[in-house]
């Protein structure tokens, strides 16, 4: 059962935590947004290797647009509402899914760049078209599939309007969510990684000279693949730990499930800052509804045809 001190939050609390997520689901919000729309609206980037970040900032809203909801619940105010179970039994497989198909969909992004970087001479015939849809499909299927019917579960007898998996969900229950959300996405990732440096470092000076041409794309993705460590681990041990130890720090409690929150926002950052096709291609959306105009000030010999030149 909660504590008192946790039931009734005090103001610093809420808003350190609330204040953090609406900052961070703005964030989270726009940026998965300009990531979709960029890619699909430029022909340039809709290319089958990046599917899988299109579907992956999909999720990556679908969790952004969720876990707010989800912790909005969390408030005194709101246990009647949003904590009922209802509402809860709704809201909380949805998000268990969504963060699950996040992971998988770093899985398979990490598998469409080991096929580029190491199967390089096959690329064209394994990455393709229809290849990648029904990769998207069985990824979205089977993040479903494994994790919908194990927490479907039945209202705790105990159960008071307050909706959080440590309140709703057994030790077997978290071992499960870190197993498929950490350990097993990680032992994959990490194994393709490890045979991806041993196919670099046994190459030729000709094949190594095509695995640089993919050098953007293995760093950005190291990031994701970072990031996703560094956010996951300690909610992670946390969740671990309260279900059994229910009357931890509250604001430990807030920090890690605000740490996680962030690696589904990162993505639009990383795409600018890695891929450079990317950044031409948002730059001149930009640029064509007259936000760096009024930025920069007139610009009296402006070429008309600069933007466009970027979109071919």
């Amino acid at each position: 059962m909660e504590n008192v001190s946790d039931i009734h939050e005090d103001t610093g609390f809420i808003v350190y935590y609330y204040g953090f997520y609406l900052l961070m689901f703005l964030v989270n919000f726009i940026g998965n947004i300009i990531v979709i729309c960029t890619v699909l609206q430029h022909k340039r980037l809709r290319q089958p290797k990046n599917y899988f970040f299109v579907s992956l900032a999909i999720s990556d809203l679908l969790v952004g647009l969720c876990y707010p909801i989800y912790s909005l619940g969390h408030l005194p105010i709101l246990y009647g509402t949003l904590g009922q179970w209802p509402v809860c039994m709704v809201v909380l497989p949805f998000l268990i899914v969504t963060m699950t198909s996040s992971s998988f969909h770093l899985v398979a992004i990490t598998v469409t760049r080991y096929i580029y970087i190491v199967k390089h001479y096959k690329q064209y015939e394994l990455v393709t078209h229809r290849r990648m849809l029904v990769g998207i499909a069985i990824t979205w299927v089977l993040a479903i599939v494994i994790t919908l019917p194990m927490y479907i579960v039945e209202q705790p007898g105990n159960y008071s309007n307050i909706c959080r998996f440590e309140l709703v969900y057994s030790p077997s229950h978290t071992w499960t969510f870190f197993s498929v959300q950490f350990v097993v996405p990680m032992t994959i990732m990490v194994a393709l990684y490890l045979r991806i440096i041993y196919a670099v470092k046994t190459r030729t000076i000709d094949s190594m000279r095509r695995t640089a041409n993919n050098s953007t794309a293995f760093v950005m993705v190291t990031m994701l693949l970072g990031w996703f460590t560094i956010s996951y681990i300690p909610l992670s041990i946390y969740l671990i730990i309260a279900v059994k130890v229910q009357n931890i720090n509250k604001y430990v409690r807030a920090t890690v499930r605000l740490l996680t929150y962030t690696n589904y926002l990162i993505n639009v950052f990383i795409y600018a800052g890695r891929l450079k096709d990317f950044r031409k291609c948002l730059y001149g959306d930009i640029k064509k509804i007259g936000l760096v105009s009024s930025l920069r000030g007139p610009s009296p010999k402006q070429d008309p045809d600069s933007s466009r030149e970027m979109d071919t």
